[in-house]
């Protein structure tokens, strides 16, 4: 089943049927369905954003005629995307986001609920955010053959918001544990939020080939201390770090030898040496290279590349090393 199709039955019968009546070729560019309550839903589409009627129909604007989300919705809908049991969801909704089937992602806003100046849940839900899943074969063109040969090295790659960065690395799991680096290799992916080894209905989204340890649900320091532990990788693989205990793990990994591929958010290269913890593996030579994403006007799409520890960048154009 198309990714977009997954998403359509968390959404109440007044916005499924308007979700649904869309041209099957958009169903293929939607990237985000946005509802917030008491304005107008939208779509975001590779490079714009539309609206909807009631009736389904494309609206470029938000006129009268728009679908407007209201309170009972919004709740409606979240009940749907927690399974209606919002306590047994309270881990995720703390940390603003749920994972549906699928590995699709529902960003959540409302008002915080706080005790001992912690969030402990959320209520009065006001907008959901419904990113939608995609896996683009080949998407990251020669990156693996440029970059890993016979000897495995540690990057980080970075990039922001909607830049690619999970679609990325998906495709380069896949093409690594495929052999298509001149071997195969194993690789262990740790998948704290079960987007990287996307299941639906018990059958897996994404190809991540014959050679892939998946590792769902696991915060990504426990995770890669026990595939060191037990699965031998040859290349470990997580999403999105930041935290100490990632990075204790990830110097613990080098230590064993076992390279690693990881993901960070920030707008630039400059800004994501400014993070504390990123900063202190760099300096420590945890990684090989920095690449950074272009953005989200050009997903997936390589803008900067940096050698660490040799003060060398590459020169790129369209993506491309040029020198």
């Amino acid at each position: 089943m198309e990714a977009y199709l997954q998403v359509i039955p968390y959404f109440p019968d007044k916005i499924r049927a308007p979700l649904a009546a869309i041209p099957s070729q958009m169903r293929n560019t939607v990237r985000e369905i946005r509802l917030r309550q008491g304005r107008p839903l939208s779509l975001v589409l590779m490079g714009t954003t539309v609206f909807l009627t009631p009736g389904g129909t494309v609206l470029e604007t938000p006129g009268k005629d728009a679908l407007v989300p209201d309170e009972a919705d919004l709740q409606d809908c979240f009940q749907r995307v927690c399974g209606y049991s919002v306590h047994s969801c309270e881990e995720q909704i703390r940390q603003g986001f749920l994972t549906l089937n699928g590995g699709h992602r529902v960003g959540l806003s409302g008002t915080a609920v706080q005790e001992d100046g912690k969030i402990v849940t959320l209520r009065e839900i006001s907008s959901m955010n419904f990113r939608v899943a995609r896996s683009f074969p080949g998407v990251s063109g020669d990156f693996v053959r440029r970059f890993y040969g016979d000897a495995l090295p540690s990057i980080l790659l970075s990039g922001a918001p909607m830049s690619g960065k999970t679609t990325f690395l998906k495709d380069v799991i896949g093409a690594l544990s495929s052999g298509k680096a001149g071997r195969y290799r194993k690789v262990a992916v740790i998948d704290e939020r079960g987007e990287l080894g996307a299941v639906y209905n018990g059958t897996p989204q994404i190809e991540l080939g014959p050679c892939t340890d998946v590792l769902t649900g696991y915060p990504k320091g426990e995770g890669m201390n026990i595939a060191l532990r037990t699965l031998s990788p040859e290349l470990i693989v997580c999403d999105e770090i930041g935290g100490e205990a990632e990075s204790d793990a990830i110097r613990m990994s080098l230590n064993a030898g076992t390279a690693v591929l990881a993901t960070a958010h920030a707008g630039n290269l400059t800004a994501l040496t400014r993070r504390p913890q990123i900063r202190a593996l760099i300096e420590e030579g945890a990684f090989d290279y920095l690449i950074q994403l272009e953005g989200q006007e050009a997903p997936c799409r390589i803008k900067e590349v940096r050698r660490v520890g040799e003060g060398a960048e590459f020169c790129l154009s369209g993506g491309k090393m040029i020198c």
